[in-house]
């Protein structure tokens, strides 16, 4: 180093002025040159070397401790700066907010509401039910049984499809397998969850293909989901000979196969 005329230090980084340059010193003693010139005086904004002051030996400088270097430019006139990126030595982990409530549906002590679904029973919060749900809002504010009780039974639905929409409940995640899809789907639908509806619609568009598409369609026409029944019926009109090479097309109910031919022919 030449003649410095002042030294911040930034996080055990130390930035040294020294006429008409800016140098930084890391750590590990390592030496560089981060803007300006020695031998070179004068006026550029630019960057790293490109840069150009003229302080002298008079030039100050300053951090303001949170990344923002100043000094002054004396003979410019002028108070230069740049930033520093400060890396913190607070290790943070993971955050385990998901996990924990999603371990929380198989936690009978710390929940305070349960769902019995074929036998199986799936433990949440009841505020967390109301605060997410619409549909449980109105049914445990309501004057029915189930707004006194901490427990309902469904005998309508399959264990995995009420364990996918809890889930999602929870952790604003869907995962769903393929047999489960369409009536996860008519359970967001049925329980007014719009964006679980717009995430099982997207999950079940993207895994039809010609081998599954009329499986697909069969379980659209029984769960009552319009949107995907006309999908799945779009898609076996565009994609006809695949689906028909299959072997699952002849399959599908006769009300099904009368609307694709019809849409066919149209």
């Amino acid at each position: 180093m030449c003649s410095p005329t002042d030294v911040v230090c930034v996080d055990g980084w130390l930035y040294v002025v020294e006429p008409h340059t800016v140098r930084c010193v890391s750590p590990t003693h390592h030496v560089t040159t981060i803007a300006g010139a020695h031998n070179s005086s004068g006026y550029k904004d630019m960057v790293g070397t490109d840069a150009r002051f003229h302080n002298g030996s008079t030039g100050r400088i300053t951090s303001d401790g949170r990344g923002l270097v100043v000094l002054t430019d004396i003979n410019n006139k002028r108070l230069r700066s740049f930033r520093v990126r400060i890396e913190s030595s607070v290790e943070i982990p993971l955050s385990t907010l998901q996990a924990d409530l999603e371990g929380l549906m198989s936690n009978e002590d710390a929940a305070d509401f349960k769902i019995v679904v074929e036998g199986k029973t799936l433990y949440t919060l009841r505020g967390l039910l109301t605060t997410r749900c619409a549909h449980f809002r109105t049914m445990l504010a309501s004057g029915f049984s189930e707004s006194t009780s901490d427990e309902i039974t469904l005998t309508e639905d399959s264990f995995e499809s009420v364990r996918a929409v809890l889930l999602f409940l929870h952790t604003d995640r869907l995962e769903v397998d393929d047999e489960h899809a369409v009536e996860v789907l008519r359970l967001s639908m049925m329980w007014e969850l719009p964006r679980l509806q717009s995430l099982a619609q997207d999950s079940i568009t993207r895994r039809v293909t010609a081998s599954s598409v009329c499986a697909f369609l069969s379980a659209a026409n029984a769960h009552d989901a319009p949107g995907l029944r006309a999908f799945c019926v779009r898609y076996i009109v565009l994609n006809f000979g695949s689906v028909q090479a299959s072997g699952n097309f002849a399959s599908l109910d006769k009300e099904l196969l009368c609307e694709v031919i019809q849409s066919i022919r149209i």
